[in-house]
């Protein structure tokens, strides 16, 4: 179409130089050929830019695929997320809506979670040296360091958990030399992990500990007991005895 326009624009030219300058028959015939040359200049140009236009029609409706496409993973991921009930259908605002009051609802959430949840931990350590230890007597770490959320109780040596969740406990013997001690690390009366300290060989002092990571519920009790002693055994005051614990996370 476009190239019979010009085609006519340039005939139009044509006939209208002859009739205005009466021109010979040779230069008529110059005029020609140089109209014709210009017409397939002008064709080869057209016919680039009818390529260029169906090249960018194809371009247009290959992307117009792809919109359609990421669309639809959109509501299905929409619907993944916000499961419909029977009967129930969602538009592109109502579930937009729906996700965003659900993101508020999880950051409000998060917010309660951080300014309720407070922190557990304990450290104690005998404040005097302890003679005439019996088996399965419970050591009462009576030297309070942090008592962070009072779930440790230094009269009777208990923790009582405060809180539901993952704690860690550590505990630290140090016997006198010439005796020896083994020790568990006690959850309402099931040993959960031992502690061994034993000097009869070096004659000098020796420190065991261990270490346990367990899951309490609210009111669970933690404490350290002896298992196994020697005769005259005997433990060393200060901080190389010890008995630690916290709470890691809550459940």
């Amino acid at each position: 179409m476009l190239t019979c326009t010009v085609f006519l624009i340039l005939a139009n030219a044509f006939v209208t130089t002859i009739a205005v300058s009466g021109s010979t028959e040779e230069e008529i015939v110059q005029i020609f050929q140089g109209l014709k040359a210009e017409s397939k200049e002008y064709k080869e140009k057209l016919i680039n830019l009818e390529n260029k236009i169906l090249s960018q029609n194809e371009y247009i409706l290959d992307q117009d695929k792809r919109i359609k496409s990421l669309e639809n993973i959109i509501k299905s991921q929409k619907s993944d997320l916000i499961p419909q009930r029977d009967g129930e259908q969602h538009d592109n605002q109502s579930l937009e809506r729906i996700l965003d009051e659900r993101i508020k609802k999880d950051a409000m959430n998060s917010v309660h979670r951080s300014l309720t949840t407070s922190p557990v931990a304990f450290q104690a350590f005998l404040s005097h040296d302890t003679f005439h230890i019996a088996k399965h007597q419970v050591i009462m770490f009576d030297s309070v360091v942090t008592n962070i959320g009072g779930g440790y109780h230094s009269r009777h040596g208990l923790f009582t958990a405060p809180k539901a969740g993952v704690y860690i406990f550590s505990s630290s013997l140090l016997v006198q030399p010439n005796s020896g001690i083994e020790g568990q690390i006690m959850k309402n009366g099931r040993n959960i992990q031992g502690v061994l300290a034993n000097s009869r060989i070096h004659k000098d002092y020796v420190q065991g500990s261990g270490t346990a990571v367990v899951q309490l519920g609210i009111g669970d009790e933690v404490w350290v007991e002896t298992t196994e002693w020697t005769h005259d055994a005997a433990l060393r005051m200060d901080d190389y005895t010890s008995f630690m614990g916290c709470l890691i996370f809550e459940l």
